[in-house]
C-alpha cells in the first residue's frame, strides 16, 4: 500500500494478518462511492493520501513497519514461507494423485510395469497399494 497503493502490507503488533490471502479492491470506484468512510479508504488505496482518522492509522502502521527492521525482515520472509508452503502442497498433491491413479490401475489388474511407467512410482510403492 503506502506509496500510491502498491505493494502488500501486513500490520504487525495487533494489526490485521491474512495469511495466504489475496484481496482485490477496485480503488478506482472511490469517485462513485456514497459512503464517506469507504470513499476515503478507496481514495487512500488509489492515491496513498490519508484523509480520515482510519486511513491515517493505516498509514502510521505502514510507516512503523517500514521503519522497523525486524518487521521488514518478517515481511520479506513471509513470501518465502508462503512459496515453500505452496510448493510443498503442490508436491504432496501430485504425489497423492499418482498414488491414487496407481491404486485404481492396480484394481483394474493392469501390469505393474505399465503402472510404474505411467505414474513414475516405484514397483515397491505400487505393490504396497
Amino acid at each position: 500500500m503506502g506509496s500510491k497503493g502498491k505493494g502488500k502490507t501486513t500490520a504487525l503488533n495487533g494489526g490485521l494478518y491474512l495469511p495466504l490471502s489475496k484481496i482485490i479492491i477496485n480503488a478506482e470506484a472511490f469517485d462513485g462511492t456514497q459512503d464517506e468512510e469507504l470513499k476515503d479508504f478507496l481514495e487512500y488505496i488509489k492515491t496513498g493520501k490519508a484523509k480520515s482518522e482510519f486511513t491515517r492509522r493505516i498509514e502510521e502502521m505502514i510507516q512503523t513497519i517500514k521503519n522497523n527492521e525486524q518487521a521488514r525482515q518478517e515481511y520479506r520472509l513471509m513470501s518465502t514461507f508462503e512459496m515453500d508452503a505452496r510448493d510443498k502442497g503442490f508436491s504432496e498433491g501430485t504425489y497423492n494423485t499418482k498414488r491414487e491413479t496407481a491404486r485404481l490401475m492396480k484394481m483394474e489388474k493392469l501390469d505393474i510395469s505399465l503402472i510404474k511407467k505411467i505414474t513414475g512410482l516405484s514397483e515397491s510403492e505400487i505393490e504396497k497399494l
